[in-house]
């Protein structure tokens, strides 16, 4: 029985793909946990779309992340603890 993957599944494949596996398999695990729809013409095309859809907002993800990589180069950060009069740090706090 031909199914799509609704979710990547370890050592069986990872989500839109197509794959062929025994009809018990596919009617008694993989449809009932929601890991896999029947392959139809119309299940392939929303697969279709959802894909683009996931690329869209992985791009955007990228770039914002992008975006405060840059914010964040050259930033400084300065804490202020409690050492000795010789500027050693009390407890657990080290200079690293």
């Amino acid at each position: 029985m031909k199914v799509i993957l609704t979710k990547d599944v370890e050592k069986i494949g990872s989500f839109g793909e197509v794959i062929n596996v025994k009809d018990g398999y596919a009617k008694n695990f993989l449809i009932p946990t929601g890991m896999a729809i029947l392959s139809t013409p119309g299940n392939l095309k929303q697969v279709d779309l959802i894909k683009k859809s996931k690329v869209k907002v992985e791009a955007k993800s990228i770039k914002e992340a992008n975006d405060i990589a840059e914010q964040l180069n050259g930033l400084k950060l300065l804490f202020k603890v409690k050492s000795s009069a010789e500027g050693k740090m009390y407890g657990s706090h080290t200079k690293k």
